[in-house]
């Protein structure tokens, strides 16, 4: 199990470290899915949910990301809605941090994604990568 936490570690200090280009986040991809996929069958359950979490976050981020490659407009607009939607689904922490934006405002943005910036929704979906594996080596060391 030491390994996978270290491909997550590995993951972040990419994504902290090198500037964000296709090439790094496909490597980040590739290393977290060949991790989850390495997670013992006798793992708990909530380590598992917690890992698979962090590869969903950075899978997140980058086709957020990736929403740039789309020509400016509203094309770009909905593939970032579409990706923010997930997140929010998919965590508690992201979720409550857009609806405070959306409630700040007097009238609903034609896009959700326009409440927030890129940069920061990537840095929030990344946080989340690693907020969930810090939460996994805690409950695998045992000191939750």
């Amino acid at each position: 199990m030491d390994a996978v936490i270290d491909a997550f570690r590995r993951a972040e200090q990419i994504t902290k470290t090198k500037s964000i280009s296709q090439k790094n986040y496909s490597l980040v991809l590739v290393e977290v899915n060949s991790a989850v996929a390495q997670i013992p069958a006798e793992a708990p359950p909530r380590v598992v949910e917690l890992l698979s979490g962090s590869a969903k976050a950075y899978k997140l981020a980058f086709r957020y990301w990736q929403c740039d490659q789309k020509a400016p407009g509203s094309s770009q607009a909905s593939c970032r809605d579409d990706q923010l939607e997930e997140a929010i689904a998919s965590f508690p922490h992201i979720r409550r941090n857009i609806t405070r934006r959306l409630i700040i405002r007097p009238n609903p943005p034609a896009h959700i994604s326009s409440v927030i910036s890129k940069k920061n929704v990537v840095q929030l979906l990344l946080m989340q990568a690693e907020l969930n594996r810090v939460d996994a080596h805690l409950i695998l060391t045992g000191k939750v």
